[in-house]
C-alpha cells in the first residue's frame, strides 16, 4: 500500500482530487493485496475530499443494461470497483460509469436522462467541470476517454456516426425502476486507435506528468489541459484524431466522409 501511495503522490495525485482512472492490472501486477489494494490506495490517495472515476463500458449490447448487475468491459479494477459499497454507476446503455466520493451522485446522473455518452455533460465531462485529472495506468491515449470529451467540445462532425450497426439500433435497458425501456445511444463514440498523437501534442507543450503505478508506466494530466489541447489539434484539422487513410480501421473512412461535408 505505501508503494502504491507513493506512486499516486508522485503523479500529482493529492487529497481532494477528482481523477479518471483508465488501468490495465495486467500491466500493473503483480502488487502485494491484488488489484483490491491498487483501489484502496487510489481511494486513500485522495481522500478526503476526493472522486474517483472509472469507465464500465460494455462491448456488446445483446442484453438489456442493468445498472446493478450488468458486469463492466473495461478491465479487472473496474469491475471489482463497481462491487465496492458506496460507488455510483451512472444509467447508460454502453458507456456508463463508476464514481466514488464528492460529487459522485452529481457525476453519475448526467446519464439520467439518457445524454450524450462520453459527450458534453456526461460524467467524464462533470469531472473535467470540477477541475479533475485524468490518470492512465498502463494504457496509452486510445483508452483516453477524455478525448472524445474534447470531440465532442469542439463538435466534430463525425460525432453522431454509429461505431457500428450493432450501436446504432435501439438498445434494451432497465431503469432504476425497473421497467424495461428501449434508447438509441447519441453521439456514440467512435475510433480511439489514433488517439496518439494527443500523447504527442500535450507532451511537446509539457502537459503530462510521466510516473507509475506499481508496475505499469503512468501519466497523468489534467483534463482541462487536455480538452484544450485536443480542441486545438481539431481546429487545424478535423481528421487530427483519425486513424492514417491506409490503415484499415472500418470507422475512420466513415468519419472523413462525414468530415467532407461540411469542409
Amino acid at each position: 500500500m505505501t508503494t502504491l501511495l507513493n506512486d499516486l503522490r508522485a503523479q500529482g495525485i493529492a487529497p481532494s482530487d477528482r481523477v479518471a482512472l483508465h488501468s490495465s492490472w495486467h500491466a500493473i501486477r503483480p502488487i502485494e493485496g491484488g488489484p483490491e489494494a491498487v483501489i484502496d490506495a487510489l481511494q486513500q490517495a485522495m481522500a478526503p475530499g476526493g472522486t474517483l472515476l472509472m469507465p464500465a463500458f460494455r462491448d456488446h449490447l445483446q442484453e438489456p443494461f442493468q445498472v446493478e448487475t450488468t458486469p463492466s468491459n473495461c478491465g479487472l479494477l473496474t469491475e471489482l470497483f463497481r462491487r465496492r459499497p458506496g460507488v455510483q454507476r451512472s444509467l447508460h446503455v454502453s458507456h456508463s460509469a463508476l464514481a466514488w466520493g464528492d460529487r459522485a451522485d452529481w457525476i453519475v446522473s448526467a446519464h439520467e436522462e439518457g445524454r450524450t455518452a462520453l459527450g458534453v455533460d456526461s460524467p467524464f465531462d462533470r469531472l473535467a467541470q470540477l477541475g479533475g485529472k485524468v490518470l492512465l495506468a498502463g494504457v496509452g491515449f486510445n483508452r483516453n476517454s477524455m478525448v472524445h470529451v474534447a470531440e465532442a467540445h469542439f463538435g466534430v462532425p463525425y460525432r453522431n456516426v454509429a461505431w457500428s450497426e450493432e450501436f446504432a439500433r435501439p438498445v434494451d435497458y432497465f431503469d432504476r425502476a425497473g421497467v424495461r425501456r428501449a434508447t438509441t445511444i447519441a453521439e456514440c463514440p467512435g475510433c480511439s486507435e489514433g488517439f496518439g498523437v494527443v500523447e504527442l501534442r500535450m507532451r511537446r507543450d509539457g502537459l503530462l506528468r510521466d510516473g507509475k503505478l506499481g508496475n505499469a508506466p503512468a501519466m497523468a494530466m489534467l483534463a482541462r489541459d487536455l480538452i484544450a489541447a485536443v480542441k486545438k489539434m481539431l481546429a487545424e484539422s478535423k481528421t487530427a484524431l483519425l486513424c492514417p487513410e491506409a490503415s484499415g480501421c472500418p470507422y475512420c473512412p466513415k468519419a472523413r466522409a462525414a468530415c467532407a461535408l461540411v469542409a
